[in-house]
């Protein structure tokens, strides 16, 4: 009758010995399933080593006059490419402290943020939080030239110029700070459009910074109070309008459309941007003039001038 006892007891512990390794490996097999997912969702759309070295995003074409002076840009995104090298650390650091503060921890494939993310999806029911990486956004899209910064920017150099009118290689801490913020949300944080919720997010990236041994506390309370100059968001003036048209119409139809908006070309002219501000000027004035002394009704008298060097050809202004 013992023996009975003890072959059932036994039989009763291997049953449960069975139940918890059947109950592991289910574990372990929806473990792997779910990494498997998750690796495909983050790796499915990643470029090739090839694709990465021939990365060639879309650059803005400049029309200059004859003095080496900016009249226009062609462009399909506003990017204006700078070396990596070329931004100061303070930048790349704030940028860091804003996205991926584990960014030196490890080797772009961050498997603390991806279970965060991931749990942080299943327990809200849908996608709230990512898990990728700037080390993985920049295989994706070469990150500090390419992110979308608000505002039609593209990349750090052309925010720079777009928001403090100066390139990236000059931005202070406070600066950095701003523009490292607008990733996450380019229009909720745009200092044009919301100042006061552009510093809050501001002041988070400092915290950031401050809190990941970036800056001291000095700096980050002397950053926050900074005030912060603003470039004054304006319409161009179209000061040669006609002239920079005929280039662009020029250079389309001998290039091509791609090679105008895409590639990034440097195209002189023979235009003197300061005759061309006067003769515009002259003829503003003597138009008025006469629809004054004529008493003509105002804007009906319109005027053409065409100023070229005889010995050339050069167009010099064309209003």
């Amino acid at each position: 009758m013992s023996e009975i006892k003890r072959n059932k007891k036994k039989s009763s512990k291997l049953l449960i010995i069975f139940k918890i390794l059947f109950v592991l490996f289910l574990l372990l097999l929806v473990l792997t399933l779910s990494g498997l997912t998750a690796y495909y969702a983050l790796t499915r759309d990643l470029p090739g080593i090839d694709a990465l070295k021939d990365y060639r995003p879309s650059i803005a074409s400049r029309v200059y006059d004859a003095n080496d002076e900016l009249l226009e840009e062609f462009f399909l995104e506003d990017r204006k490419i700078i070396k990596i090298s070329e931004v100061p650390d303070m930048v790349k650091l704030a940028f860091v402290a804003a996205e991926d503060s584990r960014f030196y921890q490890h080797k772009g494939f961050d498997l603390v943020s991806i279970s965060r993310a991931m749990f942080k999806n299943v327990e809200a029911g849908k996608i709230v939080q990512g898990g990728s990486t700037i080390t993985q956004q920049i295989a994706k899209m070469m990150y500090l030239n390419q992110i979308y910064m608000g505002h039609g920017t593209y990349g750090i150099e052309s925010a720079s110029v777009g928001y403090f009118g100066k390139s990236a290689k000059d931005l202070t801490l406070p600066e950095a700070a701003m523009l490292a913020g607008l990733p996450k949300a380019p229009t909720t944080y745009s200092p044009f459009l919301n100042f006061d919720r552009a510093k809050q997010r501001q002041t988070y990236v400092l915290n950031r910074m401050m809190a990941e041994g970036f800056i001291t506390r000095e700096q980050m309370d002397a950053a926050v109070a900074a005030p912060l100059k603003l470039r004054q968001a304006s319409p161009k003036d179209k000061v040669a309008g006609y002239f920079v048209e005929m280039v662009r119409r020029y250079v389309q139809e001998k290039y091509g459309t791609d090679i105008l908006y895409r590639e990034g070309l440097s195209i002189y002219t023979t235009l003197d941007l300061s005759a061309q501000k006067a003769a515009r000027d002259a003829l503003i004035k003597g138009l008025t003039e006469m629809e004054e002394r004529e008493k003509y009704e105002k804007g009906i008298v319109q005027g053409a001038l065409y100023c070229m060097d005889i010995k050339t050809g050069a167009i010099i202004a064309m209003v």
